[in-house]
């Protein structure tokens, strides 16, 4: 089992290339490893809440109001 980091890049690099799945380089886990955590996450808004603490995280370094 690869690590999580490992994962993401994963997703990362479906997202920034557009490729399919199945046709992830063999330097990421295998296509089903990330896949379907990925569809789990995505399917419970996980994906989503990161975003907002991100966002919420970077306005606040940068001084700014953490709500717009």
């Amino acid at each position: 089992m690869r690590s999580t980091r490992d994962m993401i890049n994963a997703i990362f690099y479906v997202q920034a290339t557009a490729c399919q799945w199945r046709a992830l380089p063999k330097d990421y886990p295998p296509w089903k490893q990330v896949c379907d955590p990925f569809a789990c996450w995505r399917q419970r808004g996980v994906r989503n809440a990161r975003l907002a603490l991100l966002c919420l995280r970077v306005r606040a370094k940068a001084g700014r109001r953490i709500q717009p």
